[in-house]
């Protein structure tokens, strides 16, 4: 189940890499990287390679750590990259004598090299899920750059939800101190239940309007510009699908500077079935 919105959702890290792009330090208790820390350090390239990290002075660069938590399995993921400002879509290789590390609790943390022509090179690990610290550590030559750490992750959620008439609702089950909103709403159906998805609408929440004070709670006509009855009329099923994120406002961040920047979100897919 949930496989469509789960391809989509792959892409989601790389929106919001693009959405705190700016990096920026963090102050204690908080999640927001939004208070600057110490000083950026200027070391010079090191190598002419403009697709490297090491083709540029470091403090041109940012340091960008993505975690999830699923909600689902309770695991935990994790994607670094390493860009310039000029262009944060686009991660550098990190090549020659500049290094990447990161720790939970103070054990190294592998790390699978990823690269796609459209965003470059990417860092991708998993994590345990009840470490008390978690490092991450950029160097070049040995000599430190920048840091920073977590002590904690938010909360695993679960959710349920209901049809009643056009209306659906969603419980989350919630954590104190964390903030939750919902990222994509999707509505898939099919003709017939083992065929592929003959009908697919997706709508992306952006810059908090998915923000959520309460419970979940929408009107497919005024959502999806449908009703169940026109549905059932060309389909078997269908169903509607939405992505949940939460963040923790008592997570302990400590960041060096503002060049890096750390994102630690918890996650998950509730499918509401309509008929």
């Amino acid at each position: 189940m949930n496989t469509l919105s789960k391809g989509l959702i792959a892409s989601l890290p790389v929106l919001f890499i693009t959405a705190c792009g700016g990096g920026g330090g963090g102050s204690e208790g908080t999640n927001d990287n939004t208070a600057n820390a110490g000083s950026v350090i200027s070391l010079p390239a090191t190598t002419q390679n403009s697709e490297a990290s090491s083709g540029h002075n470091t403090s041109q660069l940012n340091f960008n750590t993505n975690i999830t938590v699923d909600s689902s399995d309770h695991s935990v993921y994790g994607t670094t990259k390493i860009y310039n400002y000029s262009n944060p879509q686009k991660g550098l290789f990190i090549d020659h004598k500049d290094k990447i590390e990161l720790f939970a609790d103070g054990k190294k943390v592998t790390l699978t090299e990823d690269f796609s022509i459209n965003f470059g090179t990417s860092y991708s690990y998993t994590l345990p899920n009840n470490a008390s610290s978690y490092e991450f550590r950029y160097t070049r030559n040995d000599e430190f750059v920048s840091e920073g750490s977590l002590d904690s992750l938010p909360q695993t959620f679960g959710a349920s939800g209901t049809v009643n008439g056009e209306e659906v609702s969603i419980t989350l089950d919630k954590s104190a101190n964390h903030t939750y909103e919902y990222i994509l709403e999707s509505l898939i159906c099919k003709y017939n239940v083992d065929d592929i998805t003959a009908l697919a609408k997706h709508i992306d929440s952006r810059d908090g309007e998915g923000m959520l004070t309460d419970d979940y709670h929408k009107n497919i006509a005024l959502l999806f510009d449908t009703n169940i009855d026109d549905l059932k009329t060309e389909f078997s099923t269908c169903s509607v699908e939405v992505f949940f994120s939460s963040k923790s406002e008592s997570i302990n961040t400590d960041l060096s500077s503002k060049n890096i920047s750390i994102f630690a979100t918890s996650t998950q897919i509730i499918e509401v079935e309509l008929f």
